[in-house]
């Protein structure tokens, strides 16, 4: 009878690999890195994860988690969207370190992808992760219209891929320009002239 598997161990091999990729790239990381950061033997990786793809792309889905959860708990609650996108905004700019390394794999995670490296069940997942945070953010936006906290004619989605596409910018610039982009300012300058934008 096979033992059961350890959700501590697999959790301790998702955080050395978010480490061991965002600090290596993708294509110079190794499995037995990953390992020996997280004090598993090698052999013991593919017990959780099937291939170092499998690893990589669990790696740097595992660092979203929670996000969904944090909304869609909100919106059950029935609590302000302006206040929400606001703690969300705060939530995201209080992890940018942590940020950092995911944004150093999610541009390795876009050039894999373009090169039909990772399996397509891989980058299915990662397109399902994305849409759904987008359009958790766009069903903040419509509870706020419907409440009159939003202006009636605001597109959801168009809101929603805007806020994600200004945090793929924001973060990529921060890895290669540094502590000049300013992370925390600039997103609270960005949320009150998006909320300004609009709020009814």
């Amino acid at each position: 009878m096979a033992r059961p598997l350890d959700p501590d161990k697999r959790r301790r091999l998702l955080e050395a690999a978010i480490e061991i990729f965002a600090r290596d790239g993708y294509r110079h990381a190794s499995v037995a890195d990953v390992a020996e950061a997280a004090n598993v033997a090698k052999g013991g990786v593919y017990l959780y994860f099937e291939s170092k793809e499998a690893l990589f792309a669990e790696a740097f889905l595992s660092a979203f988690e929670g996000d969904g959860d944090a909304m869609r708990e909100a919106l059950a609650k029935g609590r302000d969207p302006a206040v929400v996108l606001a703690e969300l905004f705060e939530h995201w700019a209080s992890h940018d370190e942590q940020y950092e390394g995911v944004m150093a794999m999610f541009l390795d995670f876009l050039a894999e992808c373009g090169r039909g490296r990772l399996p397509a069940p891989v980058r299915a997942r990662a397109k399902e992760i994305y849409l759904e945070t987008r359009d958790q953010i766009g069903a903040l936006v419509r509870d706020g219209v419907r409440r009159g906290v939003f202006r009636p004619d605001v597109d959801e989605a168009a809101t929603g891929q805007a806020i994600l596409g200004f945090w793929d910018g924001l973060l990529a610039a921060r890895l290669f320009v540094g502590e000049d982009i300013e992370v925390v300012n600039t997103s609270r300058e960005y949320l009150k002239t998006l909320l300004r934008g609009i709020r009814a």
